[in-house]
Protein backbone atom coordinates (compact mmCIF):
# COMPACT_ATOMS: atom_id res chain seq x y z
CA UNK A 1 0.00 0.00 0.00
CA UNK A 2 3.19 2.46 0.80
CA UNK A 3 4.85 2.41 -2.31
CA UNK A 4 1.29 2.62 -4.59
CA UNK A 5 0.63 5.62 -2.89
CA UNK A 6 4.25 6.69 -3.13
CA UNK A 7 3.61 5.75 -6.96
CA UNK A 8 0.41 7.80 -7.15
CA UNK A 9 2.24 11.38 -6.01
CA UNK A 10 5.07 10.61 -7.68
CA UNK A 11 3.21 10.79 -10.75
CA UNK A 12 1.64 14.02 -9.26
CA UNK A 13 4.36 16.01 -8.47
CA UNK A 14 6.81 14.85 -11.31
CA UNK A 15 4.50 16.31 -13.95
CA UNK A 16 7.01 19.34 -14.56
CA UNK A 17 9.89 16.39 -15.51
CA UNK A 18 10.54 14.98 -18.75
CA UNK A 19 8.97 11.27 -19.15
CA UNK A 20 12.53 9.50 -18.27
CA UNK A 21 12.65 11.36 -14.84
CA UNK A 22 9.10 9.96 -14.11
CA UNK A 23 9.38 6.67 -15.03
CA UNK A 24 12.68 6.06 -13.17
CA UNK A 25 11.35 7.32 -9.74
CA UNK A 26 8.13 5.17 -10.29
CA UNK A 27 10.67 2.34 -11.05
CA UNK A 28 12.42 3.25 -8.09
CA UNK A 29 9.16 3.34 -5.92
CA UNK A 30 8.36 0.15 -6.98
CA UNK A 31 11.66 -1.12 -5.17
CA UNK A 32 11.69 -2.68 -1.54
CA UNK A 33 15.38 -2.86 -0.73
CA UNK A 34 16.91 0.04 1.92
CA UNK A 35 19.11 1.30 -1.05
CA UNK A 36 16.59 1.67 -3.87
CA UNK A 37 14.52 3.64 -1.06
CA UNK A 38 17.32 6.03 0.08
CA UNK A 39 18.26 6.37 -3.56
CA UNK A 40 14.79 7.22 -3.87
CA UNK A 41 14.52 9.68 -1.18
CA UNK A 42 17.78 11.85 -2.49
CA UNK A 43 16.46 12.10 -5.78
CA UNK A 44 12.98 13.13 -4.65
CA UNK A 45 14.75 15.75 -2.12
CA UNK A 46 17.11 16.77 -5.41
CA UNK A 47 13.84 17.47 -7.23
CA UNK A 48 12.08 19.46 -4.84
CA UNK A 49 15.79 21.45 -3.84
CA UNK A 50 15.63 21.82 -7.41
CA UNK A 51 13.36 24.87 -7.34
CA UNK A 52 11.15 24.47 -4.52
CA UNK A 53 9.02 27.83 -5.46
CA UNK A 54 8.02 26.26 -9.12
CA UNK A 55 5.52 23.56 -7.22
CA UNK A 56 1.86 24.16 -6.60
CA UNK A 57 1.09 23.85 -2.67
CA UNK A 58 -0.59 20.48 -3.85
CA UNK A 59 2.94 19.28 -5.05
CA UNK A 60 5.06 20.88 -2.56
CA UNK A 61 2.55 18.66 0.18
CA UNK A 62 3.34 15.49 -1.84
CA UNK A 63 6.61 16.56 -1.55
CA UNK A 64 6.48 16.53 2.24
CA UNK A 65 4.58 13.29 2.34
CA UNK A 66 6.57 11.16 0.64
CA UNK A 67 9.75 12.52 2.02
CA UNK A 68 7.91 11.70 5.56
CA UNK A 69 7.24 8.33 4.45
CA UNK A 70 10.33 7.13 2.79
CA UNK A 71 12.52 8.68 6.08
CA UNK A 72 10.65 7.27 8.91
CA UNK A 73 11.04 3.87 7.28
CA UNK A 74 14.76 4.24 7.28
CA UNK A 75 17.66 4.38 10.06
CA UNK A 76 18.50 8.02 11.39
CA UNK A 77 21.59 8.57 9.43
CA UNK A 78 19.44 9.01 6.63
CA UNK A 79 17.41 11.32 8.24
CA UNK A 80 19.98 13.95 9.56
CA UNK A 81 21.09 14.15 5.58
CA UNK A 82 17.31 14.94 5.30
CA UNK A 83 17.18 17.86 8.08
CA UNK A 84 20.59 18.88 7.18
CA UNK A 85 19.53 19.92 3.49
CA UNK A 86 15.66 21.35 4.27
CA UNK A 87 16.81 23.46 7.16
CA UNK A 88 18.02 26.43 5.21
CA UNK A 89 14.90 26.51 2.65
CA UNK A 90 12.10 28.43 3.46
CA UNK A 91 9.92 26.51 0.97
CA UNK A 92 10.67 22.86 2.63
CA UNK A 93 7.26 20.88 3.47
CA UNK A 94 6.15 21.61 6.80
CA UNK A 95 4.60 17.85 7.40
CA UNK A 96 8.22 16.65 7.15
CA UNK A 97 10.37 19.31 8.74
CA UNK A 98 8.13 19.78 11.87
CA UNK A 99 8.58 15.53 12.25
CA UNK A 100 12.73 16.24 12.09
CA UNK A 101 11.74 18.83 14.78
CA UNK A 102 10.46 16.35 17.06
CA UNK A 103 13.04 13.68 15.89
CA UNK A 104 16.66 12.65 18.13
CA UNK A 105 18.44 15.53 18.68
CA UNK A 106 21.06 14.52 16.12
CA UNK A 107 18.28 14.81 13.22
CA UNK A 108 16.41 17.76 14.75
CA UNK A 109 19.59 20.34 15.68
CA UNK A 110 19.56 21.49 12.29
CA UNK A 111 15.99 22.06 11.52
CA UNK A 112 15.48 23.42 15.15
CA UNK A 113 18.32 25.90 14.35
CA UNK A 114 17.72 27.55 11.65
CA UNK A 115 14.04 26.37 9.69
CA UNK A 116 12.25 29.00 9.14
CA UNK A 117 9.18 26.86 8.29
CA UNK A 118 8.38 25.76 11.83
CA UNK A 119 6.13 28.49 13.65
CA UNK A 120 6.18 30.01 16.85
CA UNK A 121 3.43 27.64 17.87
CA UNK A 122 5.37 24.32 16.62
CA UNK A 123 8.54 25.79 18.49
CA UNK A 124 6.01 26.23 21.44
CA UNK A 125 4.87 22.54 21.35
CA UNK A 126 8.22 20.93 21.12
CA UNK A 127 9.49 23.59 23.63
CA UNK A 128 6.85 21.82 25.81
CA UNK A 129 7.44 18.23 25.21
CA UNK A 130 11.28 17.16 24.15
CA UNK A 131 14.29 17.45 26.40
CA UNK A 132 17.34 20.38 26.91
CA UNK A 133 19.10 19.36 24.23
CA UNK A 134 16.15 20.55 22.25
CA UNK A 135 15.65 23.53 23.74
CA UNK A 136 19.04 24.54 23.69
CA UNK A 137 18.87 24.44 20.19
CA UNK A 138 15.83 26.38 19.75
CA UNK A 139 17.93 29.43 21.70
CA UNK A 140 19.77 29.25 19.26
CA UNK A 141 17.08 31.04 16.57
CA UNK A 142 16.93 34.27 15.46
CA UNK A 143 13.10 34.39 15.70
CA UNK A 144 11.94 33.50 19.43
CA UNK A 145 9.12 35.75 20.78
CA UNK A 146 8.05 36.18 23.76
CA UNK A 147 5.48 33.14 24.59
CA UNK A 148 8.45 30.79 23.40
CA UNK A 149 10.91 32.11 25.50
CA UNK A 150 8.59 32.12 28.55
CA UNK A 151 7.84 28.30 27.79
CA UNK A 152 11.77 27.67 27.32
CA UNK A 153 12.44 29.35 30.60
CA UNK A 154 9.47 27.62 32.38
CA UNK A 155 11.33 24.38 31.39
CA UNK A 156 14.62 24.83 30.76
CA UNK A 157 17.98 24.58 33.15
CA UNK A 158 20.17 26.87 33.92
CA UNK A 159 22.51 25.89 30.63
CA UNK A 160 19.09 26.07 28.67
CA UNK A 161 17.94 30.02 29.61
CA UNK A 162 21.68 31.15 29.92
CA UNK A 163 21.57 30.22 26.10
CA UNK A 164 18.96 31.63 25.73
CA UNK A 165 19.75 35.24 27.50
CA UNK A 166 22.93 35.49 25.84
CA UNK A 167 20.97 35.42 22.09
CA UNK A 168 20.49 38.87 21.78
CA UNK A 169 17.64 38.17 19.23
CA UNK A 170 15.75 36.47 21.77
CA UNK A 171 11.85 38.40 22.90
CA UNK A 172 11.04 38.32 26.67
CA UNK A 173 7.76 39.84 28.12
CA UNK A 174 8.43 41.50 31.57
CA UNK A 175 6.87 38.61 33.38
CA UNK A 176 9.72 36.00 31.97
CA UNK A 177 12.50 38.51 33.13
CA UNK A 178 11.17 38.79 36.63
CA UNK A 179 11.25 35.04 36.51
CA UNK A 180 14.85 35.07 35.41
CA UNK A 181 15.73 37.64 38.21
CA UNK A 182 14.15 35.79 41.08
CA UNK A 183 16.26 32.53 39.84
CA UNK A 184 19.30 34.67 39.17
CA UNK A 185 18.92 35.28 42.76
CA UNK A 186 20.60 31.89 43.70
CA UNK A 187 22.27 31.14 40.13
CA UNK A 188 25.45 32.70 39.45
CA UNK A 189 25.18 31.17 35.96
CA UNK A 190 22.15 33.98 35.07
CA UNK A 191 23.66 36.16 36.71
CA UNK A 192 26.06 37.87 34.17
CA UNK A 193 23.88 37.13 31.33
CA UNK A 194 20.83 38.40 32.59
CA UNK A 195 22.92 41.89 33.82
CA UNK A 196 24.70 42.23 30.03
CA UNK A 197 21.07 42.39 28.20
CA UNK A 198 20.26 45.61 27.00
CA UNK A 199 16.61 44.90 27.17
CA UNK A 200 16.22 44.35 30.88
CA UNK A 201 14.83 47.17 33.09
CA UNK A 202 17.39 48.78 35.41
CA UNK A 203 14.48 48.11 38.60
CA UNK A 204 15.37 44.28 37.37
CA UNK A 205 18.65 44.84 37.33
CA UNK A 206 19.05 46.59 40.58
CA UNK A 207 17.01 44.10 42.25
CA UNK A 208 19.68 41.49 41.85
CA UNK A 209 22.56 44.45 43.14
CA UNK A 210 22.46 42.21 46.49
CA UNK A 211 23.30 38.69 45.46
CA UNK A 212 25.72 39.05 43.24
CA UNK A 213 29.95 39.29 43.26
CA UNK A 214 31.46 42.00 43.99
CA UNK A 215 32.57 43.01 39.63
CA UNK A 216 28.99 42.17 38.83
CA UNK A 217 27.71 44.45 41.47
CA UNK A 218 30.56 47.00 40.26
CA UNK A 219 28.88 46.44 36.46
CA UNK A 220 25.93 47.03 37.56
CA UNK A 221 27.00 50.90 38.63
CA UNK A 222 28.47 51.31 35.81
CA UNK A 223 25.78 50.74 33.73
CA UNK A 224 23.04 52.56 35.68
CA UNK A 225 25.29 55.42 36.39
CA UNK A 226 24.68 55.37 40.46
CA UNK A 227 27.43 54.92 43.16
CA UNK A 228 27.28 52.72 46.31
CA UNK A 229 25.79 55.29 48.54
CA UNK A 230 22.92 56.78 45.93
CA UNK A 231 22.23 52.39 45.05
CA UNK A 232 21.61 51.25 48.42
CA UNK A 233 18.52 53.26 49.59
CA UNK A 234 16.82 52.12 46.34
CA UNK A 235 17.44 47.75 46.50
CA UNK A 236 14.96 47.69 49.40
CA UNK A 237 12.09 49.60 47.81
CA UNK A 238 12.92 47.90 44.53
CA UNK A 239 13.30 44.10 45.61
CA UNK A 240 10.03 44.99 47.99
CA UNK A 241 7.68 45.59 45.01
CA UNK A 242 9.37 43.65 42.36
CA UNK A 243 8.90 40.17 45.20
CA UNK A 244 5.51 41.01 45.34
CA UNK A 245 4.74 41.34 41.70
CA UNK A 246 6.67 38.08 40.95
CA UNK A 247 4.46 36.53 44.00
CA UNK A 248 1.60 37.47 42.45
CA UNK A 249 3.12 36.40 38.81
CA UNK A 250 3.67 32.75 40.10
CA UNK A 251 0.33 32.31 42.44
CA UNK A 252 -1.59 32.87 38.81
CA UNK A 253 0.83 30.16 37.01
CA UNK A 254 -0.36 28.08 39.62
CA UNK A 255 -3.82 28.66 39.10
CA UNK A 256 -3.48 28.02 35.90
CA UNK A 257 -1.28 24.51 36.59
CA UNK A 258 -4.25 23.79 38.71
CA UNK A 259 -7.18 24.56 36.26
CA UNK A 260 -5.39 22.34 33.29
CA UNK A 261 -4.69 19.43 35.59
CA UNK A 262 -0.70 19.94 35.15
CA UNK A 263 -0.16 20.61 38.74
CA UNK A 264 0.94 17.06 40.35
CA UNK A 265 3.47 15.76 43.20
CA UNK A 266 5.91 15.28 40.19
CA UNK A 267 5.61 18.74 39.43
CA UNK A 268 6.32 19.63 42.98
CA UNK A 269 9.24 17.92 43.28
CA UNK A 270 11.14 19.83 40.18
CA UNK A 271 10.34 22.78 42.23
CA UNK A 272 12.32 21.35 44.77
CA UNK A 273 15.47 20.17 42.31
CA UNK A 274 15.53 23.88 40.43
CA UNK A 275 15.58 25.91 43.54
CA UNK A 276 12.63 27.49 43.57
CA UNK A 277 10.89 27.92 46.83
CA UNK A 278 8.14 30.30 46.24
CA UNK A 279 6.89 27.80 43.63
CA UNK A 280 7.17 25.06 45.77
CA UNK A 281 5.03 26.92 48.54
CA UNK A 282 2.06 27.81 46.70
CA UNK A 283 1.95 24.70 44.84
CA UNK A 284 1.86 22.89 48.02
CA UNK A 285 -1.00 25.35 49.36
CA UNK A 286 -2.76 24.41 45.91
CA UNK A 287 -2.46 20.65 46.14
CA UNK A 288 -3.41 19.89 49.77
CA UNK A 289 -6.30 22.87 49.28
CA UNK A 290 -4.20 24.64 52.50
CA UNK A 291 -3.98 28.62 52.96
CA UNK A 292 -0.21 29.85 52.30
CA UNK A 293 0.54 30.79 56.04
CA UNK A 294 -0.69 26.99 57.23
CA UNK A 295 1.74 25.50 54.09
CA UNK A 296 4.69 27.62 55.20
CA UNK A 297 3.64 26.41 58.89
CA UNK A 298 3.94 23.02 57.65
CA UNK A 299 7.63 23.38 55.92
CA UNK A 300 8.88 25.22 58.86
CA UNK A 301 7.50 22.16 61.40
CA UNK A 302 11.30 20.55 61.50
CA UNK A 303 9.84 17.87 63.50
CA UNK A 304 8.42 16.57 59.95
CA UNK A 305 5.71 15.62 61.24
CA UNK A 306 2.87 17.97 59.87
CA UNK A 307 4.51 17.13 56.58
CA UNK A 308 3.75 13.58 57.18
CA UNK A 309 0.30 14.78 57.51
CA UNK A 310 -0.04 16.73 54.39
CA UNK A 311 1.55 14.01 52.18
CA UNK A 312 -0.57 11.62 53.32
CA UNK A 313 -3.62 13.66 53.16
CA UNK A 314 -2.68 14.49 49.20
CA UNK A 315 -1.49 10.25 48.88
CA UNK A 316 1.91 11.51 47.93
CA UNK A 317 4.28 8.40 47.41
CA UNK A 318 7.20 7.55 50.04
CA UNK A 319 9.33 8.83 47.35
CA UNK A 320 8.01 12.37 47.15
CA UNK A 321 7.53 12.85 50.61
CA UNK A 322 11.46 11.54 50.87
CA UNK A 323 12.16 14.33 48.45
CA UNK A 324 10.59 16.85 50.11
CA UNK A 325 11.64 15.94 53.66
CA UNK A 326 15.63 16.09 52.79
CA UNK A 327 15.60 19.24 50.10
CA UNK A 328 17.36 21.73 50.88
CA UNK A 329 14.46 24.27 50.73
CA UNK A 330 12.42 22.56 53.58
CA UNK A 331 15.83 20.88 55.63
CA UNK A 332 13.58 18.80 57.48
CA UNK A 333 15.65 15.67 57.34
CA UNK A 334 18.94 16.78 56.63
CA UNK A 335 20.69 13.56 58.02
CA UNK A 336 19.31 9.68 57.48
CA UNK A 337 19.09 9.03 60.55
CA UNK A 338 16.50 11.62 60.99
CA UNK A 339 14.28 10.51 57.50
CA UNK A 340 14.39 7.01 58.64
CA UNK A 341 11.79 7.39 61.69
CA UNK A 342 9.41 9.87 59.87
CA UNK A 343 9.78 7.22 56.40
CA UNK A 344 8.78 4.85 59.35
CA UNK A 345 5.84 7.00 60.36
CA UNK A 346 4.51 8.06 56.80
CA UNK A 347 4.22 4.06 56.06
CA UNK A 348 1.98 3.30 59.13
CA UNK A 349 -0.13 6.96 58.87
CA UNK A 350 -3.67 6.26 57.15
CA UNK A 351 -5.10 9.04 55.04
CA UNK A 352 -8.18 9.51 56.49
CA UNK A 353 -6.27 10.50 59.67
CA UNK A 354 -4.15 12.92 57.81
CA UNK A 355 -7.31 14.33 56.31
CA UNK A 356 -9.14 14.95 59.54
CA UNK A 357 -5.90 16.67 61.04
CA UNK A 358 -5.87 19.52 58.10
CA UNK A 359 -9.59 19.68 58.81
CA UNK A 360 -8.66 20.66 62.48
CA UNK A 361 -6.22 23.36 60.80
CA UNK A 362 -8.43 24.72 58.88
CA UNK A 363 -11.23 25.15 61.24
CA UNK A 364 -8.53 26.43 63.79
CA UNK A 365 -6.53 28.26 61.59
CA UNK A 366 -6.60 31.97 63.32
CA UNK A 367 -5.34 30.33 66.52
CA UNK A 368 -2.52 28.49 65.01
CA UNK A 369 -1.15 32.04 64.13
CA UNK A 370 -0.24 32.43 67.61
CA UNK A 371 -0.17 29.15 69.23
CA UNK A 372 1.32 25.55 68.01
CA UNK A 373 -1.51 23.74 67.22
CA UNK A 374 -0.55 22.67 63.77
CA UNK A 375 2.65 20.77 65.12
CA UNK A 376 0.57 19.83 68.44
CA UNK A 377 -2.50 18.27 66.64
CA UNK A 378 0.18 16.66 64.32
CA UNK A 379 1.79 15.28 66.66
CA UNK A 380 -0.94 13.80 68.45
CA UNK A 381 -2.31 12.32 65.81
CA UNK A 382 0.93 10.59 64.53
CA UNK A 383 1.40 9.26 67.95
CA UNK A 384 -2.33 7.05 68.18
CA UNK A 385 -0.28 5.45 65.47
CA UNK A 386 2.60 4.18 67.31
Amino acid sequence: MFFSISTSKLAYIAMKSDLADLEALVDLARETSSEKRRHLLRKVTDLFLADPTDYSEQQSHYFGEIMYELAYDLENQVREELAKRLAPENDAPHIVVRALASDDIAVAQPILTQSSVLTQQDLIEISKEKDQQHLIAITKREDIGEALSDVIVERGDDDTVESLLRNAKAQFANETVQKIAIRAQSSEQLQEPLIDRNDVSENVIISLYSHVAENLKQKILDNSGYDKETIEPLIETITGDFTLQHAQLVQERIDRMAESGALNEALLVRFLKEKQPLEFLLALAKIAELDVTTARRVIEDKTGKSLVVVCKATKFSPITFKEIATSSLTNIAPHPTKLLPLITIYNRFQPEDAKRVIRFWRTRKHAMETENLLEDEAATALAKQG
